[in-house]
């Protein structure tokens, strides 16, 4: 499905280290489709297409112990090389906090996760800034429906992690006090590598559409 806005120009998303997905703009025109926006450039940070949707300020969401997140799925149209992934740290946890990175295919029913893609390892939490892992090898990922994953182990002062909070909903709305969007999947999980597959039980959250941006290596 496509929706072309009257009235927008492409503009940019920026990945964590400020190159990602078009967004709206300027007066105009641009695609907005659910899953990928345009074809991305080799050598980019991108963030989930969903943040280019957002219509108000985010904020930072604290992660909670020993909790599982995966974003809402998001669509990779051709085989894509990675070779890194990152995570924007907002407000640091205690000491020994980490968050450990992962990508998720999907279980064939289009709106849950499945077997798990790969885990990328795990980032220090205790400090701010925006945390790297190199995918050495490169990760080959195969045309389809993804997770992005996030697992956060448990200390007393939980690090918090840069988010979109309100954006288009293109996959759900909670209309019982105000319009929101689900922005993740979540499950409690041990921490510790990540399950394969995600567990079965997870359920939609409002909101924490969590910043985790990815690095192309090659695409097509």
């Amino acid at each position: 499905m496509a929706l072309r806005l009257a009235g927008e120009t492409p503009g940019v998303v920026q990945g964590l280290d400020g190159q990602g997905w078009p967004q709206m703009g300027s007066p105009g025109s641009v695609d907005l489709r659910v899953g990928l926006l345009r074809r991305p450039r080799t050598g980019a940070w991108m963030l989930h297409p969903y943040h280019a949707l957002q219509y108000s300020t985010g904020s930072d969401t604290a992660l909670a112990a020993d909790s599982l997140r995966a974003m809402v799925p998001m669509d990779i149209p051709e085989r894509w090389e990675l070779d890194g992934i990152e995570v924007h740290i907002a407000v640091a946890g205690d000491a020994g906090a980490e968050v450990r990175l992962g990508l998720y295919q999907d279980d064939g029913s289009g709106v849950h996760p499945g077997a798990l893609e790969f885990d990328a390892g795990f980032v220090a939490a205790d400090s701010t800034g925006i945390k790297s892992i190199a995918l050495s090898p490169t990760k080959a990922v195969n045309p389809g429906r993804y997770y992005l994953a996030l697992l956060a182990k448990s200390v007393t002062t939980m690090p918090q992690i840069r988010d979109t909070q309100n954006f288009l909903p293109l996959l759900g709305v909670n209309y019982i006090l105000y319009p929101e969007s689900f922005g993740c999947i979540g499950v409690s999980q041990a921490y510790g590598p990540l399950p394969d597959p995600f567990p079965p039980s997870g359920s939609y959250i409002r909101k924490e559409l969590l910043k985790i941006a990815f690095k192309l290596a090659s695409v097509g």
